[in-house]
């Protein structure tokens, strides 16, 4: 079985509700992704850490928020989108 690491569809629509971003355009264009990419990139195909982050910059979340490892177990959903806590 391939092990693909990949961009969760289901992530980011969860992750759209919490930063209030209503539809898939609307993401694309917060991101500063092509409409073309984003679509590709929720479809599973291949991306790069920089698509990640500008989603993850759009989403107010963790690049390692939106991704799963297809054939390994899901991960913890309680932890998706866990701000980081300051040591200040």
């Amino acid at each position: 079985m391939d092990k693909t690491l990949v961009i969760d569809k289901e992530r980011v629509d969860i992750l759209m509700k919490r930063a209030n971003i209503r539809t898939y355009s609307e993401l694309a264009k917060r991101s500063g992704l092509h409409q073309n990419t984003l679509t590709k990139v929720l479809r599973g195909r291949t991306w790069d850490s920089n698509t990640a982050q500008k989603l993850a910059g759009a989403l107010q979340c963790s690049p390692i928020d939106l991704q799963v490892a297809e054939g390994y177990p899901f991960p913890n959903w309680e932890t998706l989108a866990v701000p980081c806590i300051s040591k200040n």
